[in-house]
């Protein structure tokens, strides 16, 4: 997380902080890398080139006081267990569920990474799911199928992005359904412009291209 204040008028805290560690600069940028809690960590003022910024974020990360204490790293071994098998079942709610607790943990460790790949994999999950979807509803597949496979990305995501784009993926298909049913003679309706309304409806999204017609 980043936060930029005026140089001119910074928060107290800011100021005080800038002025214990970086005393007596006056070349802009000031730059503080601080822990959570406030701790220096490092930081600098003035123009640096490319491999001094580099430098200095490594030699950040690697700093003692970024570091998962044993409490936590005993935590984060337990939420590694939970997330792979919970990878190994295909229960990516769990995965997620996973994710959040170690993201409400503080400190840098090998665990939040393994924990990362976890969530990763959930994510790259929800994707494929939703892609394979769309693109089978829009070659004409079984959108009854379509649907069923719409609800558990659903039941596993939530309201997260991948849960949000299965909502849309569901209301787009039953969308679908009805121009299908129009274009066949149901109802009475004039088809002409259904298909390109709907599109325009979701333009922002991957449910777009299946209203395109075959």
């Amino acid at each position: 997380m980043g936060l930029a204040a005026d140089c001119d008028a910074p928060e107290r805290e800011v100021e005080k902080i800038m002025s214990s560690n970086l005393a007596g600069a006056t070349t802009l940028p000031f730059v503080a890398i601080l822990t959570h809690d406030l701790k220096w960590v490092g930081g600098w003022s003035g123009y640096k080139d490319a491999s001094f910024v580099e430098k200095a974020l490594d030699d950040a990360k690697a700093s003692p006081l970024l570091q998962a204490s044993e409490a936590v790293r005993k935590k984060m071994q337990g939420l590694v267990g939970a997330a792979k098998k919970a990878v190994e079942k295909g229960d990516w709610k769990s995965v997620l569920k996973a994710g959040k607790d170690a993201d409400a943990l503080d400190g840098r460790c090998a665990e939040r990474d393994e924990i990362g790949a976890a969530v990763k994999a959930a994510r790259d999950w929800g994707e494929r799911t939703l892609a394979s979807v769309a693109d089978a509803v829009k070659a004409g597949g079984d959108r009854v199928e379509a649907k069923k496979t719409l609800n558990e990305v659903l039941k596993q995501f939530g309201a997260e992005p991948e849960g949000e784009d299965a909502k849309q993926g569901l209301k787009a298909i039953d969308r679908l359904g009805n121009i299908v049913g129009v274009e066949e003679g149901k109802g009475g309706l004039n088809p002409a412009g259904l298909r390109e309304k709907a599109a325009k409806d979701y333009e922002k999204g991957r449910w777009k291209a299946i209203f395109e017609k075959r």
